[in-house]
């Protein structure tokens, strides 16, 4: 038809001017390299669970109910993953970072989306030491989550989408080298406070680097998550303030455990940015030493603002995706 060739000439006319203003030639050889090179680099960021597990030099954190938990009802929390002394040295270490101006607001900041500061921590010798024992701990927890339900093999996902599709399949799970240290703080003076509004942090459709590394045959709940982000794992470093407890053991009242909290909107379904569809809403104070692992493709979920002075640190790894043994491709 007269449309289908216009169309056709258009597409082929806009084809030829971007290749004569492409700063290097359109070969198939570059085109394949440009391809390829958005998921190499983010399989040379990712060590394997057993490359994560190195240097954590601690007992299990999570237990095989914890594991069940997780795959069961899509998150669990945590508590203790930090000793006391650990704790405090890693507020302290994250709280010297705030005052150095070394968390800085992020790309997507607004003050009614996302308005926390970040910096990324890379547990080398130009870490902190007691932010390098945070980070490996909250690593090494890739490797307890790395089993299938009889504690052996590999991540096999959570039951739900496993019972979708009739059988278990296991899926790499990368983690990050760098590790996302965030703070929510406030303003005493103006009130301001700074939040997160609900999001999800990955999404079950397949990205460019899910096609580049799966079979095309693999369905949509088989799928990396885009970003290679399958389950989201938080170490909350705050101080004694935010504990549940005050010092004499009393706890405290209900709309201060709502400063600040993790909201999760669990069941949510995927068009819903609101939770007005979730089965089941969870609130989690963050407490220092907590650690909060959920799905990251499915979970709907958002930080509240807070009014206590001493701020809120958050150190988050997304976990998933393909990952490299070998640590030479790094830069």
């Amino acid at each position: 038809t007269v449309l289908a060739r216009v169309c056709r000439e258009n597409a082929s006319m806009a084809g030829r001017a971007f290749f004569w203003r492409a700063a290097w030639p359109a070969s198939t050889a570059a085109w394949a390299g440009l391809l390829a090179l958005g998921p190499a680099s983010e399989i040379a960021a990712r060590d394997s669970p057993e490359q994560a597990a190195e240097g954590a030099n601690s007992a299990r954190v999570c237990s095989a109910a914890d594991l069940q938990a997780l795959r069961r009802h899509r998150f669990v929390v945590v508590d203790g993953v930090l000793s006391a002394t650990e704790l405090a040295e890693a507020h302290k270490a994250a709280a010297a970072m705030h005052e150095a101006r070394g968390l800085l607001p992020t790309e997507q900041d607004s003050a009614t989306a996302r308005s926390d500061c970040v910096a990324w921590v890379r547990g080398g010798e130009e870490c902190a030491p007691a932010l390098r024992v945070a980070l490996r701990r909250l690593r090494g927890v890739a490797h307890e989550i790395d089993t299938d339900i009889a504690g052996r093999g590999a991540w096999c996902g959570f039951d739900d989408d496993n019972a979708r599709r009739g059988s278990r399949r296991s899926r790499s799970l990368g983690v990050p080298v760098d590790g996302q240290l965030a703070r929510y703080g406030t303003d005493e003076g103006s009130g301001w406070q700074q939040r997160y509004a609900a999001h999800r942090d990955g999404t079950p459709l397949p990205s460019l680097s899910s096609l580049y590394l799966s079979s095309l045959r693999t369905s949509l709940v088989d799928a990396p998550s885009a970003g290679a982000r399958e389950v989201t794992a938080i170490l909350y470093l705050n101080g004694s303030s935010w504990d549940e407890e005050d010092g004499d053991g009393v706890r405290q009242e209900p709309p201060k455990q709502e400063e600040g909290a993790l909201v999760l909107y669990m069941g949510a379904v995927g068009t819903d940015d609101t939770g007005a569809t979730a089965r089941d809403v969870q609130r989690i104070h963050p407490i220092g030493g907590r650690l909060v692992l959920f799905d990251s493709r499915t979970v709907l979920h958002e930080v509240l603002p807070h009014s206590n002075p001493d701020g809120r640190f958050a150190l988050t790894l997304w976990l998933g995706g393909a990952h490299s043994r070998f640590r030479a491709l790094r830069a």
